[in-house]
């Protein structure tokens, strides 16, 4: 995992020139990084408790979030908290 890559990304976002590229285009913005196929998927899917689980940041997750229509951190925790318990019943 290319942790380093998914949090400078995250970091980012607090650009106004990089968050309105990453609103323009998603995928061609994620391809700015050197990021791994899980990461991608992660990203794309907007899987906040798989970031978090594999180490990125709480704050910078916060950014990226924002971005896709989380708007503040307890949203975020509850999006979190609803991916926790599908993980769980998964398996």
């Amino acid at each position: 995992m290319s942790l380093y890559q998914v949090n400078k990304l995250c970091y980012d976002l607090k650009l106004a020139t990089n968050r309105e590229a990453y609103q323009a285009d998603p995928r061609g913005y994620l391809r700015r990084y050197h990021l791994d196929e899980d990461e991608r998927t992660a990203l794309d899917a907007r899987d906040y408790a798989w970031l978090f689980d594999h180490g990125v940041n709480f704050l910078v997750l916060s950014t990226f979030a924002t971005q896709n229509g989380v708007a503040a951190l307890p949203a975020m925790i509850d999006v979190m908290r609803e991916q926790y318990e599908r993980m769980e019943t998964e398996g």
